[in-house]
């Protein structure tokens, strides 16, 4: 399995939207392109700021 980590941060204050962003339009984009081996993406939330992670498999 391969799995690739992406570190995104923002404001606190803009951390739900920024979550909120990821899940209903960015994570959607990647799903429609039906990429061979994508298992799906999930966050993580860490103080100050929005930790993303991608999990694919080869």
């Amino acid at each position: 399995m391969i799995s690739r980590i992406w570190h995104g941060w923002t404001a606190p204050a803009n951390a739900d939207a920024y979550v909120s962003l990821l899940k209903s339009e960015i994570f959607v984009g990647i799903q429609n392109r039906r990429i061979t081996g994508y298992r799906g993406s999930q966050t993580g939330n860490q103080p100050a700021r929005v930790r993303v992670c991608e999990s694919t498999s080869a």
